[in-house]
C-alpha cells in the first residue's frame, strides 16, 4: 500500500516519493522516535521494483519498456534510442494517471540536480514531439552549432543555452541569415540594441570573435 511500518512507529507513507524525498522524511520521522546525528542516518535500496513506461512519437525505438523504478526519464529516453533528429529535446510531454507535465533537456545540463524530478512511475507515456525552431550559432561562445529554441526565445535567450561568451571575448555586431520562405536575407545587427531579438525556425547566427579592450588602464614594472 505504499507505506512502512517501523517497530514502535506509525505508519510513513512513501508512495509517489522520489529516493532523495524519501530519504528526508524518514529522517524526520525517525528523529521523533530515536536520539541520532544527520551523519548517523542513512537509506539505501536493496531491490528496486520495476515499472512499465511507454515511449513514442520522435524517438528512434518506439514502445513500452519495463525498467527499474530508479531509473530517470532520461535513462528511459536513452534506452529507446533517444530522439530522433527531427524530436524535440525541450518540450517532452509526460503523463502519469491524471498528472500531465513537461521537460526541458537543457534545464539538466544546466543544473543536473534536477534529475530528481524526472523519477519514472509506472504506466507513465513519454511523448517526443518534433521540434518546432532550430537556429545555428557561431562565434565566441562556449558552445556552438545548431539549438532548439522555443516560441519568444530571443539572441539572449540563445546565448545564455550556448553556455555564454569564452572570457576576454566581447560581443559587437553579428549577422543574421533568415529565411523568409522564397529565399534568405542575410542583415548586420549591433548586439547591444538586438539581444531582445526574438529568433525563427532556421535563423543562422555568426558573431566575429573580438578581444575585449581595456580602456584607461596603466601598466606597472617592478625591477628587483
Amino acid at each position: 500500500d505504499g507505506f512502512i511500518r517501523p517497530s514502535g512507529m506509525y505508519k510513513i507513507y512513501l508512495k509517489g516519493l522520489n529516493l532523495v524525498q524519501a530519504r528526508k522524511l524518514l529522517f524526520k520521522r525517525f528523529q521523533q522516535a530515536y536520539s541520532f546525528k544527520k551523519g548517523e542516518f542513512n537509506l539505501d535500496v536493496n531491490t528496486a521494483r520495476t515499472v512499465s513506461v511507454s515511449i513514442y512519437g520522435e524517438v528512434q525505438h518506439p514502445g513500452t519498456y519495463t525498467m527499474s523504478a530508479l531509473n530517470s526519464t532520461l535513462n528511459a529516453i536513452i534506452a529507446a534510442g533517444g530522439p530522433t533528429k527531427n524530436g524535440s529535446v525541450r518540450e517532452i510531454q509526460l503523463t502519469s494517471g491524471s498528472d500531465k507535465y513537461e521537460i526541458d533537456v537543457y534545464d539538466f545540463l544546466s543544473q543536473p540536480s534536477s534529475i530528481i524530478n524526472y523519477g519514472l512511475r509506472n504506466n507513465m507515456v513519454i511523448f517526443i514531439p518534433p521540434s518546432k525552431q532550430i537556429v545555428t550559432l557561431s562565434g565566441p561562445f562556449l558552445h556552438t552549432g545548431k539549438f532548439e529554441v522555443k516560441e519568444s526565445e530571443t539572441l539572449s535567450d540563445l546565448i545564455s543555452i550556448a553556455g555564454g561568451i569564452k572570457k576576454g571575448m566581447v560581443l559587437k555586431n553579428f549577422n543574421m541569415i533568415r529565411n523568409n520562405g522564397l529565399e534568405d536575407s542575410l542583415n548586420t545587427y549591433d548586439f547591444e540594441k538586438s539581444k531582445d531579438l526574438v529568433l525563427e525556425d532556421l535563423d543562422r547566427i555568426s558573431f566575429m570573435a573580438v578581444s575585449r579592450v581595456y580602456e584607461n588602464y596603466i601598466k606597472i614594472f617592478l625591477f628587483f
